[in-house]
């Protein structure tokens, strides 16, 4: 049932994810994520900038999606009310047990994230992602404006 949503509402989590983003997206891989950031460190170099690189471990970030945001946000890219309902309906009662050792807890109902582990759930990230940097650059973009691009996507000098 989670690839049959998927296949409903790829295309709008694409299109709203934009290009620059590679992660879950059929016909991308490693690989251009690979190749961009040799290009960046290319150019870096070429024009004797300093380049400061960060990396962000998501093993959580998951579990603090809030699901009424990502509903908004799927509408926002697009998606149906059918396709919404659908997707409520898998986030719904959805219900976890804790392992510690060998002692398991009792069921309880969990009301935030996307769990890893199915189709969805990384595109769900993406996407909440992409809407949170929208967000971002759209309150900070008195700070720093984005800079210009050229149609194929690269800055322009």
């Amino acid at each position: 049932q989670y690839m049959k949503v998927l296949r409903r509402i790829q295309r709008q989590i694409s299109q709203y994810t934009g290009p620059w983003q590679n992660a879950y997206k059929p016909g991308h891989s490693c690989a251009n994520i690979v190749w961009t950031q040799r290009i960046l460190v290319s150019v870096v170099k070429e024009r004797r900038w300093s380049l400061h690189k960060m990396g962000i471990d998501t093993s959580s970030a998951f579990d603090t999606i809030k699901r009424s945001v990502l509903l908004d946000t799927l509408a926002d890219a697009g998606c149906s009310e059918d396709d919404l309902r659908l997707v409520r309906y898998l986030l719904a009662n959805t219900k976890l047990k804790i392992r510690v050792k060998s002692t398991i807890s009792g069921e309880f109902i969990v009301t935030i994230g996307a769990f890893q582990g199915d189709s969805l759930s990384g595109n769900f990230f993406t996407l909440y992602l992409a809407a949170a940097l929208y967000h971002l650059r759209a309150v900070m973009s008195y700070l720093r404006p984005n800079p210009p691009i050229a149609e194929n996507l690269l800055p322009l000098k």
